[in-house]
């Protein structure tokens, strides 16, 4: 589980306060795949903590999930709130460029 209270600046969206559990379907699991990378993979990056930045792309996803996995593999994640609290849907998720480690 991450918890951040953070507020946005100047009235923007503040980052995710809680993110719990990720939402996963058929779509997103193949564009996972698609990149070379595991719902396992995902969720280990759930567990073992991660960071949060603004997605800078316009899309559906405002925020990315930036972590590493338990064998070491730094991972990018699009995310997106759902209806339910605390539950948050990856729309893919990739390797890390070295940019988004920080």
């Amino acid at each position: 589980m991450y918890t951040q209270s953070t507020q946005g600046l100047n009235g923007a969206q503040a980052v995710p306060q809680r993110i719990d559990d990720l939402d996963f379907d058929q779509y997103n699991e193949s564009e996972m795949a698609a990149h070379g990378v595991t719902v396992r993979e995902v969720l280990q990056v759930l567990d073992r903590g991660f960071r949060i930045k603004r997605n800078k792309a316009a899309s559906s996803t405002p925020y990315l999930m930036v972590g590493r996995s338990y064998g070491g593999r730094w991972l990018t994640i699009p995310i997106a709130p759902t209806n339910l609290p605390g539950v948050w849907r990856p729309a893919t998720a990739f390797p890390s460029r070295p940019n988004d480690k920080v």
